[in-house]
């Protein structure tokens, strides 16, 4: 009696399985396990460079049921360095300027043949600015030495570190698996060959991305 039970456990667990399988195969998945939160974090993810286009730099994974919203926290180090000279005699001003800008956005399931302009694609709301400076200097000297005829300089230079934060919004996915990827890009102005120079750098970052239910017709995007 014992022996029996045990072949119909046996066999109970093999048809469960079997079926869980052939429902994975179906929504396309053949293993990935259901969760409703998942988590990355990295270190040093754009080193300081002068211009970057969109790069990823945090991605994972994670499986939705149907009609979820996925509610995603983009949590970075944001670092700006910005340097401006001035040279002026005889009262005439001089200005120099430098700026840098790091911006964020989240994306799903790229394509390698996307473009990056199908907005279903990109979390709401867009791309997002996380740090930006405008650094201006501008200054009005007589001059030094004999006539005043040296210039007299001027140079300010700023290195700032800071971690900041965003949450995004992805509205009625389709159910299955979905590869969440953090995008981050710098940009930056040119080099002025020692008058002016801007860099930003990606530090330390993590990403938490959740599986929601929210209040249906929800109004995301405010007028």
């Amino acid at each position: 009696m014992k022996k029996k039970l045990i072949t119909i456990g046996l066999a109970i667990a093999l048809v469960a399985t079997l079926a869980f399988g052939a429902l994975a195969a179906k929504n396309g998945d053949t293993g990935h396990p259901s969760a409703k939160a998942t988590a990355a974090v990295g270190l040093e993810l754009i080193d300081y460079s002068k211009s970057e286009p969109w790069t990823g730099i945090l991605t994972n994974t994670i499986k939705t049921a149907n009609d979820k919203d996925l509610f995603i926290d983009a949590a970075l180090q944001c670092g700006l360095y910005t340097k401006t000279r001035v040279k002026s005699k005889g009262g005439v001003e001089d200005t120099a300027e430098a700026w840098a800008r790091i911006e964020v956005r989240v994306i799903r399931d790229q394509d390698p043949d996307w473009d990056g302009t199908d907005l279903a694609y990109i979390a709401q709301p867009g791309k997002v600015v996380y740090c930006w400076r405008m650094q201006t200097l501008k200054a009005i000297f007589g001059g030094w030495g004999l006539n005043n005829a040296t210039e007299e300089e001027l140079e300010l230079i700023l290195e700032t570190l800071s971690a900041n934060s965003f949450n995004f919004i992805f509205v009625d996915l389709d159910p299955g698996v979905h590869t969440i990827t953090v995008q981050a890009r710098i940009t930056s102005s040119p080099d002025t060959s020692g008058i002016s120079e801007a860099k930003a750098l990606v530090g330390a970052g993590s990403v938490t991305i959740e599986e929601v239910r929210m209040i249906k017709n929800e109004v995301i995007m405010m007028p």
